[in-house]
């Protein structure tokens, strides 16, 4: 009897003993892996494109059209009367870049920069120095022309900007005058003063003048690389109306010569020495709060908003004038121009309307 009992629980034990042997192989053991160090691919960093510069490239155009006297030297600005009574103006035509600002009374005025001191032509009628005009040609260094001033402006002008200034009140190198042509003409005598920019480069030598562009100028404009001529991304833009609250600016896009020609007060703004109407490559219409001073000349915010347009597209920017003109896209890099002249507007907030 006990030896069968024995018997029978040792069978038990081995079954018991097997089924715990196989739970055991059916279990997979759990292996403990050591901790991995992530691995970062650092992205490379985009570079910025080198833009070639050849050495008689025009800094304010990007053509290689500088004469050997005037490689590495300093632009020369030139204020021009921009109202009815004062037309037709001569020499803008020729300019490389214009720059157009409300003044007093809704007029406005013009600025004409020229990038080679030596092919600057005789230009009319050059008018006084308003306190936002020498402030946008900061960071060009550039030469300043132009017939008196306002009280205003004149501590502002000679003492704090410093720039080289021509003024025609007192003749500065014997380059004004009078043409004797519009005052035969019955012109009104504040739209008859000439500068003569094809003896400008003689006379800056003559004053002891620094001809040479500073060792750390920094162009305005960054070019589009030679031979490409780029669209901008925006929308159409084939006329485009600037209101100045008294004048008009109107532009239309010639598709076949790539060029916006420009309009006065709903004519065409012409050169009296070309024949030809004013066009450019470039718009720059740069909105900002226009506001006037103590003596009612209008002054804006030195940064904003507006549009940068070429090849029938406006593109979207904004801009800032800090001791340089910088304009920028909307994630911030500054933007690529197309190579040639330009114009450069500011007016109020909601000014300009395009289609």
């Amino acid at each position: 009897m006990n030896k069968r009992i024995y018997i029978v629980v040792a069978i038990i034990l081995a079954a018991l003993l097997g089924g715990y042997f196989f739970f055991l192989s059916s279990v997979e053991p759990v292996i403990e892996e050591e901790p991995q160090e992530e691995v970062v691919v650092e992205e490379p960093e985009e570079e910025e494109p080198v833009i070639e510069r050849l050495e008689n490239e025009n800094l304010l155009t990007g053509l290689p059209t500088l004469t050997d006297e005037a490689v590495g030297l300093r632009p020369v600005a030139v204020m021009v009367s921009n109202v009815r009574a004062s037309m037709p103006q001569y020499g803008i035509g020729s300019a490389d870049v214009i720059v157009e600002l409300p003044i007093e009374s809704g007029a406005t005025r013009l600025m004409a920069m020229f990038g080679d001191m030596t092919q600057i032509p005789m230009i009319a009628p050059t008018r006084s120095a308003r306190p936002i005009f020498p402030v946008m040609a900061q960071g060009f260094d550039i030469f300043y022309a132009h017939w008196g001033n306002d009280p205003y402006i004149t501590h502002f002008l000679y003492e704090i900007l410093g720039s080289d200034r021509f003024d025609g009140a007192v003749n500065t190198g014997g380059l004004f005058g009078r043409d004797q042509n519009r005052l035969n003409a019955g012109f009104p005598l504040e739209h008859t003063a000439y500068f003569d920019g094809t003896r400008f480069k003689e006379a800056a030598e003559n004053l002891g003048l620094r001809l040479e562009l500073a060792e750390n100028h920094q162009p305005t404009f960054n070019f589009h690389p030679f031979g490409e001529v780029a669209v901008p991304t925006g929308e159409s833009a084939e006329t485009i109306h600037i209101d100045f609250r008294g004048t008009t600016a109107d532009f239309t896009f010639n598709a076949e010569t790539g060029l916006y020609e420009k309009d006065f007060n709903g004519t065409p703004h012409m050169d009296d020495a070309t024949g030809g109407q004013l066009a450019f490559t470039n718009l720059f219409v740069l909105e900002s709060t226009v506001f006037g001073n103590a003596i009612g000349h209008m002054e804006f915010d030195l940064s904003g908003n507006g549009f940068y347009i070429s090849n029938g597209i406006a593109q979207p920017i904004a801009w800032e004038q800090q001791d340089g003109l910088r304009f920028f896209d909307e994630s911030g890099k500054e933007i690529l121009v197309n190579r040639g002249n330009s114009y450069i507007a500011v007016t109020h907030n909601g000014g300009v309307t395009f289609e």
